[in-house]
Formats: C-alpha cells, structure tokens, sequence
C-alpha cells in the first residue's frame, strides 16, 4: 500500500522474498527472504505456497502453505518493509 515494497510468494522453497522498490528507477532490490513453515517443520516435496496478501493498512502480510495447511501471518516494519 506506500508503493515503498513489494512481496512475493516463492512456491517451491516455501518462502516469502520482501524487496524495496524504487519508483524512480522501476527496480526491485531484494531485502529478505524469509520461511513461510513454522520453525522446526522442513520443507518437503509435498509442501508448497499458494497466495501471498498484503494488508490494507500494510502492516502485515499473509502467506499460504499447501499440504502443510497453514497461514502465515508476518508483521511489517513500515520503515524497511521487513517481516517478522
């Protein structure tokens, strides 16, 4: 929603990939990749990731897990686009 980042879903590593992006110049510079398991669940053939949503107000993003049947919920730090 502030035009500032920009999320993506990466199906195959079950992971989310938060990138900066640059209006000015039209590019996307990769900031964090994080997982979208939770901790001490490996990812396995079987598993992969569906849907990627940001908030309205952009405060958090949601992720889906296939198989595994989870959501992931990450906050965002307004002032670097990271998740937590």
């Amino acid at each position: 929603p502030s035009g500032k980042f920009a999320y993506v879903i990466n199906e195959i590593d079950c992971t989310i990939t938060a990138f900066a992006y640059d209006p000015a110049k039209g590019e996307l510079t990769n900031i964090q990749t994080v997982p979208t398991l939770p901790p001490g669940v490996d990812v396995v053939p079987q598993f992969s990731t569906a849907e990627v949503q940001v908030h309205p107000s952009g405060k958090f993003v949601y992720g889906s897990n296939r198989t595994q049947d989870s959501i992931v919920t990450f906050s965002v730090d307004p002032a670097t686009g990271k998740l937590t």
